[in-house]
């Protein structure tokens, strides 16, 4: 497949929004670091627990920073692809509008001097 047929089916942006728009990442960082300073203490509580209480704390630490670090990534997901949605409604609706008032009119060079 080519560039064109990529862009024709909507699955890249076209040339023209290259380079223009935002590359870092959505993800709460505060959060997900969170999300990993827990993994790693629950991890600790595992180990040091040697099978008693405190392993089944680190147990219940670690499913709750999966449930976290999942949640966190899921809702980043989303605000990414809610902007690209708006984008291609913005993009649509100018192509649509471009469409309806039809072709540009030629201007030759001599029009523009007079």
């Amino acid at each position: 497949m080519s560039l064109r047929d990529l862009e024709r089916a909507g699955l890249i942006l076209p040339q023209e929004e290259w380079g223009k728009h935002d590359l870092r990442s959505k993800v709460n960082r505060p959060l997900l670091l969170s999300a990993w300073t827990l993994a790693a203490t629950s991890a600790v509580l595992t180990y040091v627990g040697n099978g008693l209480l405190l392993t089944w704390i680190g147990l219940a630490g670690l499913l709750l920073s999966l449930a976290l670090f999942t949640r966190v990534s899921i809702v980043a997901i989303d605000k990414r692809n809610r902007e690209e949605e708006e984008l291609w409604e913005q993009k649509s609706a100018e192509s649509q509008q471009q469409e309806a008032n039809g072709p540009a009119p030629q201007v030759s060079r001599d029009e523009l001097t007079e």
